[in-house]
């Protein structure tokens, strides 16, 4: 579905990375690729226990080893005195630690080998305490407290403006100590609407952690000011600002002395927050010498924040006629051993995707002894559907009708409520599932006989294996912080864009396109120029599908500001009035006489050459927007299941978004199909097993099971443009929204292929075995 738009010279169409050549030929210069002279290399120590005293600290080995410059602990840094509140200000531990993985000490070292040597002969003793590992119990009243003198509060977590949502409900007071955040909503009166309802389903549905699974492990390198008191941070981060922020405090410095440089991001996935940042920046300042840590993929593991685990108690009620009447959420997140709220955007999505008059969420986050909890696209979002969306299905089901047209008769749109009962915007949930609806691949699945709701039992093929199909939608509401942004045309027609955001999506190959249309300037002769801290113009963090939508609008007024500058330039050369004259290839003509014309790169010549004249074509562009624009997903899954191995395959998936407008189609393809594996990742194999003292049983990508090229389908991907009029080129939020539906469709694509429920994620094949009506 395309709804009506300007015709676009440039914007709309499918266009290739500007970075795309840089990263294919290695020449793309990452965190873990900077070398400076003097750099030493700093290795963590990391602590081998979920809890324990830390009784001493050996270092005297660790200081023989050649090449070993330092050995640190929290008390010879310039951050000692900060309290430790989030995974961004442990920067090493103070006599005990929480989680394993937590850093306890740093050794520096002139080169990595010796760094590692070093560490390893770190000797630290260590008296266990009992960890609490299940957030279940760790929430029971008579529990263990993890923080028994209370949780502090200081600073803040960087991680949680990834959710983009706060918490939107009343303050409670936990009976638990390891509760750190409650968030309740409620509308109607849900009990009442359940004992009525003609058909209720209960289950309980269960999540591990699951991690982010970058190529690129956190790294980060801070090079001290010879001269004076400050430093700059060369860093993988997906928020340049708040990272010299976080750090400027820990430290105890002014945010003027800390200079962050973003890196090219080898994937972040809303994990890339100054999570080590600080630690290297307190290592080299008290060193005065350049410092580089680059985790290894089992310290990335350990000691980084992977999404909350989650327990989901879910009852929803509907009438014979297919209307949703209840629905009743009982959540639990565990969110280890530092907060994280989330609260917020669960409650939002969980009683937000349907029309629902009576609803109660209830939603307590808990602290365990893992490591700290933190976003991961659309962060809170798969869980929650994956429950909603499980139990929607099985309420089709039973009521006989097909599951598209169940949700169709139930989906909210604008003006309707979310689950913190506040209204949606304009949305397009009811476009993506009417495509999906009219999509050959759904067609097909229900001509056959293999959509799930109309179906009671299983389907056999003549091979004994079985097929299903599976749907299920997903949403995020979107994020917006302020932008600015800075356009100037040089004097041989280059057009130059400054930003401060930081590209992890291919989001200023976009941003290109958008200085290119409105200066009518061939794609080519745009460059874009991103800032550090000192040197960009302001931009919120890239996470929670805002970059795009904000930056676009900052870039746009820029570029405005300068055609009109160009405009007035060329009618005193013309002497013929602004509304006469046109951008066209790179020039101002006069409309319709394309002989008289001057370049932009002339008159950018003449503004800088000329005595009392404007000055250079220079423009500022600066948004603010107040509101943001959702995204809506429709998916479907085809899957065979093995009947004698309980193993799954997925055979077909169709991804249908809802991206508002597609400024480059070709660049949002690629983040629907790698939101949409991600998700499906989710369902297939992805978890972070900890056993029941906190040890973490899977901490490398042989353990870490994720999708693999011969068990991923072909993902086709659907843009459905449904124009947002909250800014000017209606876009909406990408980056999230494709992950949230994956693992919800392919539980129900299993769900039809065998007849069984399975509500817990990842969905392993003894699991599909057990089920399995042998």
């Amino acid at each position: 579905m395309t709804t009506d738009k300007p015709a676009y010279t440039y914007l709309g169409q499918p266009r290739k990375l500007i970075d795309g050549a840089e990263k294919v030929t290695g020449r793309a210069r990452y965190a873990g690729d900077l070398r400076l002279a003097g750099m030493l290399h700093a290795r963590p120590v990391l602590s081998p226990y979920a809890h324990a005293e830390i009784t001493s600290i050996d270092t005297a080995l660790a200081l023989a080893v050649p090449g070993v410059v330092a050995v640190l602990r929290a008390e010879d840094l310039p951050s000692r005195d900060r309290a430790i509140v989030s995974r961004n200000s442990a920067i090493l531990a103070k006599e005990k630690v929480v989680f394993r993985g937590q850093p306890v000490v740093v050794v520096v070292a002139e080169n990595e080998g010796a760094a590692q040597d070093g560490a390893d002969a770190v000797l630290i003793e260590y008296t266990p305490l009992p960890a609490s590992v299940d957030a279940l119990a760790a929430m029971q009243a008579g529990a263990a407290a993890i923080w028994p003198h209370g949780v502090p509060k200081e600073g803040v977590d960087l991680t949680s403006a990834h959710a983009a949502v706060g918490k939107q409900s009343d303050e409670h007071q936990s009976a638990s100590p390891n509760v750190h955040e409650e968030t309740h909503h409620s509308r109607g009166d849900v009990e009442q609407a359940l004992r009525e309802a003609d058909l209720v389903i209960e289950r309980t549905y269960t999540t591990v952690p699951v991690h982010q699974a970058y190529l690129e492990p956190h790294a980060a390198t801070a090079d001290p000011d010879p001269l004076g008191d400050g430093l700059t941070i060369y860093t993988s981060t997906q928020g340049q600002f708040m990272v010299r922020d976080e750090v400027a405090r820990l430290i105890g410095l002014p945010r003027a002395k800390v200079r962050v440089v973003p890196m090219t991001v080898g994937g972040g996935f809303g994990a890339k927050y100054g999570i080590i940042d600080p630690l290297v920046a307190a290592v080299a300042l008290t060193l005065g010498q350049p410092v580089r840590l680059v985790l290894t993929r089992s310290e990335d593991f350990l000691t980084t924040t992977p999404s909350p685990g989650s327990v989901i108690t879910l009852s929803t009620g509907a009438s014979a006629d297919g209307r949703l009447t209840a629905l009743k959420a009982h959540v639990v997140l565990d969110n280890g051993a530092l907060p994280f709220a989330l609260g917020g955007i669960v409650g939002m999505l969980i009683g937000g995707y349907y029309k629902c008059e009576h609803v109660q969420i209830d939603i307590f986050e808990v602290l365990t002894n893992k490591p700290q909890a933190g976003a991961y696209r659309a962060p809170g979002a798969p869980q929650a559907t994956f429950a909603l969306e499980s139990n929607i299905d099985e309420l089709a089901r039973g009521l006989g009708m097909d599951p598209i047209e169940f949700r169709l008769l139930n989906a909210v749109e604008a003006g309707d409520l979310t689950g913190a009962n506040k209204p949606w915007p304009d949305i397009g949930l009811r476009q993506v599932l009417e495509t999906l609806r009219d999509h050959p691949a759904y067609r097909e699945a229900r001509d056959v006989g293999l959509e799930a709701s109309t179906a009671q039992a299983p389907r056999p093929t003549p091979q004994g294996s079985r097929e299903g199909v599976g749907i299920a939608v997903g949403g995020w509401p979107g994020g917006s912080s302020p932008a600015s942004a800075v356009c100037r045309v040089d004097t041989d027609g280059t057009v130059r864009v400054h930003v401060g955001s930081v590209d992890i999506s291919g989001v200023n190959s976009a941003l290109v396109l958008v200085a290119a249309e409105i200066l009518q300037v061939p794609p080519d002769m745009v460059e874009l120029i991103q800032g550090d801290t000192h040197s960009g113009p302001f931009a919120g963090p890239s996470g929670g599908s805002q970059t795009t939508y904000t930056v676009s609008a900052a870039v746009a007024r820029a570029a405005d500001s300068v055609k009109r500058q160009l405009l007035e330039m060329a009618s005193q050369q013309f002497e013929a009035s602004i509304e006469d004259l046109e951008l066209v290839d790179g020039a101002v003509q006069v409309k319709g006489v394309p002989g008289r014309a001057i370049a932009i790169g002339e008159l950018a010549s003449k503004a800088e050459s000329t005595g009392g004249g404007p000055g250079p074509i220079v423009g500022e562009g600066r948004s603010a927007l107040e509101k943001s624009a959702p995204g809506f997903v429709a998916h479907l899954v085809r899957v065979r299941v093995d009947a004698e191995t309980g193993v799954v395959t997925p055979l077909r998936y169709v991804a249908v978004q809802d991206v508002g407008f597609a400024l480059n189609p070709l660049l949002v393809d690629g983040q629907i199909q790698g939101g949409a594996l991600q998700g499906l990742g989710w369902g297939m194999g992805e978890a972070m097993r900890y056993d029941e003292r906190g040890q973490l049983l899977t901490a490398s990508f042989m353990d870490y099971d994720i999708p693999k090229f011969e068990t991923s389908p072909v993902i086709e991907s659907v843009i459905v443009e449904n124009r947002s009029a909250l800014n000017q080129f209606g876009v909406r939020g990408v980056g999230e929204p494709p992950i949230t539906a994956g693992a919800a469709a392919y539980a129900n694509a299993i769900r039809d292929a065998t007849g069984a429920r399975l509500t817990e994620l990842p969905i392993r094949a003894e699991d599909v075995w057990r089920m399995l009506d042998r």
